[in-house]
């Protein structure tokens, strides 16, 4: 840790395990969704993210090019429903939930897709300062006003307290209902 940081705050949230997303707005409208793809160059994966009902397909934002980025995951009640339905159906089964959301922006065939949900937790530093939004904190609480999922969030004020919310993240990375790698 730095000494003597002027941070008074610190914004903790869990590290989703799933597929990383791009959502571009424009005018308010959902128009594309981007993969991360090979790490340089996105795949467009829109047809298959409009199937995830819990994006929001209109947001009231009224500028062009606005972006949210999260990560699509899949619950885990909905990946063992996935895999009963691919074993009865002689397919291979998934090994687990970030492949199979992986797989499932990946289908050929939108009308597949299912079991899948959206976390939001970005909206990218220039579109955010645009708009007036200062703080993860401030960013977290768009997105929700917006009509996006997040996950538990954790605002703490000391260095003291990042350890006892980091130790509450991974305490409960078993209870909560889709994977995640750690804390941010």
């Amino acid at each position: 840790f730095v000494k003597n940081s002027t941070v008074s705050k610190f914004f903790i949230e869990p590290k989703y395990d799933g597929a990383s997303v791009s959502l571009i707005y424009e005018k308010g409208n959902l128009v594309k969704a981007i993969s991360r793809g090979d790490g340089k160059t996105g795949e467009d994966i829109t047809e298959n993210v409009m199937q995830i009902k819990n994006i929001p397909k209109k947001i009231n934002i009224t500028t062009n090019n606005f972006e949210v980025r999260g990560e699509v995951v899949m619950f885990h009640k909905d990946f063992d429903e996935l895999n009963i339905e691919r074993k009865n159906n002689n397919k291979e089964e998934f090994s687990n939930c970030r492949n199979a959301a992986s797989g499932m922006l990946r289908l050929k065939d939108k009308t597949e897709v299912k079991g899948l949900s959206f976390m939001a937790y970005l909206i990218p530093t220039q579109i955010a300062l645009e708009i007036g939004l200062n703080t993860q904190e401030e960013i977290s609480n768009k997105l929700i006003n917006l009509g996006f999922t997040t996950g538990q969030c954790y605002l703490v004020y000391s260095y003291i307290r990042i350890a006892a919310v980091l130790d509450k993240i991974k305490d409960s990375k078993n209870s909560i209902e889709y994977d995640i790698d750690g804390a941010v």
